[in-house]
C-alpha cells in the first residue's frame, strides 16, 4: 500500500504546476464537464462503472483528456506568449466535450452513426434551437470561468511541464490498456462473444478523445471519406462495413401536395385518413409477438410441399380464421424491419435522423399507454438499448436483467432466453399490471437462423412429427424449434386465460420480424421461398369478435401500424404508407425495401425503383418521397 501511495505521490510530483490553485482550477472546470458527459452515457447506455471494462475506459479517458487539454493550453501559452490563444482552445476543447453530451442525451450515441446510420455527427436532429442556445451558454461560461486559471498559469508556463504531460498523453495513448483488457474479455455470463464485440464498440467509441473525434469524424470524412477510422474490432468493422445503411437524403415536411402525382400513381395512401367506426370496446392491453424470422412458409397449412403438420396450432381451423396470409416483409433484417413497420415507413435510414416523428409508440404513448420491449437477446445488440427508447419504449427488458434473477438464468443460452420463458415473463407483467394500459412488444430468438434454437433444455415439448429428421434433413434442427414455437404461442394464450388477462380488453398480434432469408438451411425445407423478403403470417386474437375481413389481403409491414392504431380507434398519421387493413377502400401497395431496391407490389403488378439508378423523372419524384417524413 506505501508502494503505491508512493508511487502516485511521484507521479504526481512530476507532473504537478506551480502554483497549484489555478491547475486545480482547471482541473475542476473540465471535471465538472468529463464527469457529466460520463454520467449521461453511463445513464444511457446502462453501463456499470462497477464492471472493471468500463471503469477502465472511463478512467483512462478521464486522465487522456485532461493532459491534452492541459498540454494544448501549457504549448499554446508558452508559444504566443498571449492567453487569447489558450482560452479558445479550452472553450472548444470543452464545447465539444458538452456537445456530445448533448448527442447522447437528447439524440443518441455518437456510435449510431455507424450503426446504421441513424444520426448526424455532432448534430441533434429535432433539437437544434436548444442546442444552440446551451452551446452558447457554455462558451459565455467558459469564457468567463477560465480567465483567472489560464492568466495564472501563464506566468509559471514552461517547457519541462510540456514535455512531461506531453509524455503523460502518449504513455496512456498509446498503451490504451483498456482496449487489450476487453479484447481479452471476449465474454462473460451476461453477454456471448457476439454481444461483446458491440458492447466493446460502444466503450470505445464514447471512451475516445473529443478533439480526435472531430477530427475524425468530421475534418477527415470532410475530405476523404477512407481517411476516417472506424471506431471497434476489426470483427466489429467488417459487421459495419456490410451494414453501411447511411443516409445523405433527409427530409420533414407537412405539405404532400409536391407528392401528390407520386402517391397517385403507386396508389399509396398517404394523407388524411375518414376510417370506418368498428364499434369495438377499447383495448387495454395489447401484446404483439415477434417469433424471430417465422415465415409463412414454414406453415404447412400455407406450403403445399410441406407433408408434415409441423405447426398444427398456428394451422389450426380457429387460428387461421384471424390470420392475414399474404403479408410479405418491409424490411430486414430485425432493426429494419422494426423500424419500418413502427414507422409505417419502407424508408428505415431516415426515421431517427428526422426524430421517428410518427412513431406508434409515441401514439399509443400520448393516449395513455406504457410501451414496453420485452427480448430473449441482449439489449446491446445493434444499440437497440438506445434505439429503441428512442421509438418511444419506456422500459426495455432483456438477457442481462433476466440473468440478474437466479430462477432464469438456467434458461439462458445460445441467443438468449429461451421463448416460452420469455412469454410467462410476459404474463407474469400483465398480472401485476391488470389496471393500466399497456403496450408490449416481445421478440423471442428460438427460430433464430440458421439452426435456431438447438437445445431446449429443461423444458419438455410434445413429440415431433414421424420421419421428421428425414424430411428436413440438414434443417431438422430449425424446423424443431418452429415446432416449439407452435406449442409456445398456443401456451401463451392459454396461460392468458388462464390468469384472466385474455378479456375483451385484450389484443395479441402474432407476426414476425421478417421473414427468414434464404440460406444453406431452408435450401432443405420442401417449398420455401427464395424471396429475401417473403411472407409473414399477421395474427389478430382476441376474445373480442373483431371485424371480418379477407384473409388474402395483400400487405405488407406497413400496415400493421395503421391497423393496430384502426382497431384502438386512434387517428392515424397523414405521413403513414400503410392503410387499415380493416378499412373497407384498402388497395394500397405491398412496399419493402431491401438493398437499395424497392419493390411496390399491387398484386397485378411489380414495381422496382433501384435508388441508385434513377432512370427516369417518375423514379427521382418516388426517391423525393421515399426520402421524407410527413407528419401533421
Amino acid at each position: 500500500m506505501n508502494m503505491l501511495t508512493n508511487s502516485l505521490r511521484a507521479i504526481f510530483t512530476f507532473l504537478k504546476p506551480s502554483p497549484n490553485r489555478p491547475f486545480f482550477a482547471l482541473l475542476a472546470l473540465y471535471s465538472v464537464v468529463q464527469l457529466t458527459f460520463m454520467s449521461v452515457v453511463l445513464y444511457k447506455h446502462e453501463f456499470k462503472i462497477t464492471d472493471y471494462t468500463v471503469a477502465l475506459y472511463f478512467f483512462e479517458k478521464y486522465v487522456f483528456d485532461f493532459a491534452v487539454f492541459f498540454t494544448g493550453n501549457l504549448l499554446l501559452l508558452r508559444v504566443f506568449k498571449k492567453t487569447v490563444p489558450s482560452m479558445v482552445f479550452s472553450i472548444l476543447y470543452l464545447i465539444l466535450i458538452a456537445v456530445n453530451t448533448l448527442v447522447y442525451y437528447f439524440s443518441s450515441t455518437l456510435l449510431e452513426l455507424h450503426h446504421f446510420s441513424l444520426i448526424t455527427p455532432y448534430s441533434l436532429a429535432g433539437f437544434v434551437s436548444v442546442r444552440s442556445i446551451l452551446i452558447a451558454a457554455v462558451f459565455v461560461a467558459a469564457a468567463a470561468l477560465l480567465r483567472y486559471p489560464i492568466r495564472r498559469i501563464a506566468v509559471t508556463c514552461s517547457w519541462k511541464a510540456i514535455i512531461r504531460w506531453t509524455l503523460l498523453g502518449a504513455a496512456i495513448g498509446l498503451s490504451h490498456i483498456p482496449r487489450h483488457i476487453s479484447d481479452l474479455k471476449k465474454s462473460d455470463e451476461r453477454l456471448d462473444k457476439v454481444i461483446m464485440v458491440f458492447r466493446n464498440a460502444q466503450l470505445e467509441y464514447s471512451a475516445q478523445n473529443p478533439a480526435a473525434a472531430f477530427v475524425n469524424d468530421i475534418v477527415l470524412r470532410g475530405f476523404f471519406e477512407n481517411l476516417y477510422t472506424m471506431k471497434g474490432s476489426d470483427t466489429y468493422r467488417k459487421y459495419m462495413k456490410a451494414y453501411n445503411l447511411l443516409s445523405q437524403d433527409y427530409t420533414v415536411s407537412t405539405d404532400i401536395k409536391p407528392f401528390g402525382k407520386t402517391i397517385r400513381r403507386y396508389d399509396l395512401p398517404i394523407g388524411k385518413r375518414a376510417y370506418e367506426d368498428l364499434n369495438l370496446e377499447q383495448f387495454r392491453r395489447v401484446i404483439i409477438i415477434f417469433s424471430e424470422s417465422l415465415s409463412l412458409d414454414f406453415m404447412h397449412c400455407y406450403n403445399p410441399e410441406m407433408k408434415l403438420p409441423v405447426t398444427p396450432w398456428l394451422c389450426s381451423d380457429k387460428v387461421r380464421a384471424h390470420t392475414f396470409n399474404n403479408m410479405m416483409t418491409s424490411g430486414s433484417p430485425t432493426l429494419q424491419g422494426l423500424t419500418a413497420l413502427y414507422s409505417s415507413h419502407p424508408n428505415y435510414n431516415i426515421q431517427k435522423l428526422t426524430g421517428d416523428r410518427n412513431s406508434l409508440m409515441k401514439i399509443l404513448r400520448k393516449n395513455g399507454f406504457e410501451n414496453h420491449f420485452i427480448r430473449s437477446a441482449s439489449k446491446f445488440f445493434a444499440n437497440e438499448n438506445i434505439v429503441f427508447k428512442k421509438w418511444g419504449f419506456d422500459r426495455i427488458q432483456a438477457r442481462e436483467d433476466f440473468f440478474r434473477r437466479p430462477e432464469l438464468k438456467k434458461y439462458i443460452y445460445g441467443w438468449g432466453l429461451e421463448d416460452r420463458v420469455l412469454y410467462d415473463e410476459i404474463v407474469d407483467f400483465l398480472d401485476k399490471n391488470r389496471n393500466k394500459k399497456i403496450f408490449i412488444s416481445a421478440l423471442g430468438t428460438d427460430t433464430h437462423p440458421l439452426h435456431g434454437q438447438r437445445h431446449f433444455k429443461h423444458l419438455k415439448y410434445p413429440a415431433l412429427p414421424p420421419n421428421f429428421n428425414k424430411t428436413f434433413g440438414r434443417a431438422q434442427n430449425f424446423m424443431k424449434a418452429v415446432h416449439h414455437t407452435d406449442h409456445d404461442l398456443k401456451r401463451f394464450i392459454e396461460r392468458l386465460r388462464d390468469k384472466g388477462l385474455y378479456t375483451e380488453e385484450t389484443l395479441v398480434v402474432i407476426t414476425a420480424d421478417h421473414s427468414c432469408p434464404p440460406n444453406a438451411v431452408t435450401r432443405a425445407i420442401p417449398g420455401y421461398t427464395r424471396a429475401s423478403l417473403g411472407k409473414i403470417p399477421f395474427i389478430l386474437l382476441s376474445p373480442q369478435e373483431l371485424p371480418g375481413f379477407n384473409n388474402d389481403t395483400l400487405t405488407s409491414q406497413m400496415d400493421l401500424a395503421p391497423t393496430l392504431l384502426h382497431l384502438m380507434d386512434i387517428p392515424v398519421p397523414s405521413g403513414y404508407w400503410g392503410d387499415s387493413l380493416f378499412h373497407q377502400g384498402k388497395r394500397n401497395p405491398a412496399v419493402g425495401f431491401h438493398r437499395d431496391i424497392v419493390t411496390i407490389d399491387s398484386g397485378k403488378k411489380k414495381a422496382y425503383v433501384n435508388l441508385k439508378r434513377l432512370k427516369t423523372p417518375a423514379d427521382e419524384s418516388f426517391y423525393e418521397l421515399f426520402s421524407t417524413v410527413i407528419e401533421d
